[in-house]
């Protein structure tokens, strides 16, 4: 969960839904580009879809949850990964 969280805080405080694409760092290819953009925000819808699929095993998830939110990391709001959640 630590590793997680950490991911998850990545340019805390940035409101760029691409932000990822520095996680590997800022002058990368196109493809280490994207990859780290989809392991950030895969990584933050995690931590939104979790506590709601799980309920009974999921309060560590809440937690980090909410300590991501109160260290100023923006969650995506376009649903990628968790698209058939509301099918």
């Amino acid at each position: 969960m630590s590793r997680l969280f950490e991911i998850g805080s990545f340019r805390a405080g940035d409101p760029d839904e691409e932000r990822g694409r520095f996680f590997f760092g800022e002058d990368q290819n196109e493809e280490l580009e994207m990859i780290g953009n989809s392991l950030l925000r895969l990584v933050l819808e995690n931590f939104v879809f979790w506590p709601i699929m799980f309920p009974n095993s999921s309060e560590k998830v809440k937690q980090a949850s909410s300590k991501l939110s109160e260290n100023g990391v923006y969650f995506p709001e376009e649903v990628h990964y968790y698209k058939s959640f509301f099918k």
